[in-house]
């Protein structure tokens, strides 16, 4: 099998950028897409970087396309025209199980499964995990999804499986907390000048080190912080001893189960919001996509393991689903 993989940008930075270069601005194209302002620009920045080139310049109160974005404009519009086109051209093709998700839903919850989950499926049923930012997850229901993984206080709809509460701890490499010790025996609000590691803003909703720190009575002390844009990159400067991080109960099992992450407290906090698996409705009529979410709530107590005590399973290598990272 060929190692080569497709050089491409995100397609959640893909559809940003075609919105806002045919609506002629970001706030027109957030709207649209409903999402905020700043995550348009992130996307339209991340895009240029990958590229290499300015694709817009500002004109009045809005923004026009250079000549390397009206180039880009075409060749991106061409493509997402030819896979809208495909996607609705496979009504007469056997049936697909498609689970839209987070990259880090899809590798840290969904592959250390997979073939619990492909075996509950039937036979020649096609598994495909469509991977996006979390803000861009509805964009991408027309692609024929069948089932999304949805952050909410409530389940929004009777279907719903919870997979997991959101709990949360902070986390550090065992060297981490051998240089830190001392000051992090102490309360939380003396944790000057400790490192600490966070998530670029998405989901108001979601715990941050604020959350963690003024559930300890304080505000976060003065700290060096520094921001990532997956949570898989977070984890990963933990591990390399770059700062503390606020770890997910579900998220960061394999890490625990290793020793690459200590826990640094006993105490998880736990806030007002869970992970939910709903089905689509497209996925009401897919039997298959109702199969998935029986064998995800017999998995969601081993996908808690961390917060039990118990070690989860390091994802699978090798045969896999068809995964496709938007």
């Amino acid at each position: 099998m060929s190692d080569f993989r497709f050089n491409i940008p995100s397609t959640s930075s893909l559809i940003a950028f075609e919105a806002t270069a045919r609506l002629g601005g970001v706030i027109r194209a957030s709207d649209e897409l409903n999402t905020s302002q700043s995550a348009i620009s992130r996307h339209i920045r991340n895009l240029e970087t990958v590229v290499g080139e300015k694709l817009f310049r500002r004109e009045g109160r809005g923004v026009v396309l250079t000549a390397s974005g009206q180039e880009y404009y075409a060749a991106v519009k061409s493509s997402l025209d030819g896979l809208h086109a495909a996607a609705h051209g496979l009504g007469g093709r056997p049936a697909n199980l498609v689970i839209a998700c987070t990259q880090e839903v899809s590798h840290f919850l969904l592959m250390p499964f997979f073939s619990e989950f492909r075996r509950s499926l039937e036979k020649d049923v096609a598994l495909r995990v469509l991977t996006c930012d979390y803000d861009m997850v509805d964009l991408i229901l027309p692609a024929g999804v069948d089932i999304v993984f949805e952050y909410s206080a409530a389940p929004t709809d009777s279907s719903a499986v919870k997979v997991l509460d959101e709990e949360v701890v902070p986390v550090a490499s065992p060297a981490f907390l051998k240089r830190f010790e001392r000051v992090l025996a102490r309360h939380p609000r003396r944790w000057s000048e400790i490192p600490r590691l966070a998530l670029a803003p998405c989901d108001p909703s979601w715990a941050t080190w604020t959350t963690w720190f003024r559930a300890h009575d304080c505000d976060p002390p003065k700290a060096p912080e520094e921001s990532f844009e997956t949570y898989l990159l977070l984890l990963e400067a933990a591990v390399n001893g770059e700062g503390m991080a606020l770890g997910w109960n579900g998220f960061m099992n394999g890490y625990l189960a290793s020793g690459r992450l200590v826990r640094l407290r006993d105490d998880w906090l736990r806030s007002q919001i869970s992970l939910y698996a709903v089905l689509t409705e497209t996925g009401y009529n897919n039997r298959n996509a109702a199969q998935f979410l029986k064998t995800l709530a017999v998995l969601s107590e081993e996908l808690a393991g961390t917060r039990q005590g118990s070690p989860q399973r390091q994802p699978t290598r090798g045969h896999g689903p068809f995964v496709t990272h938007l």
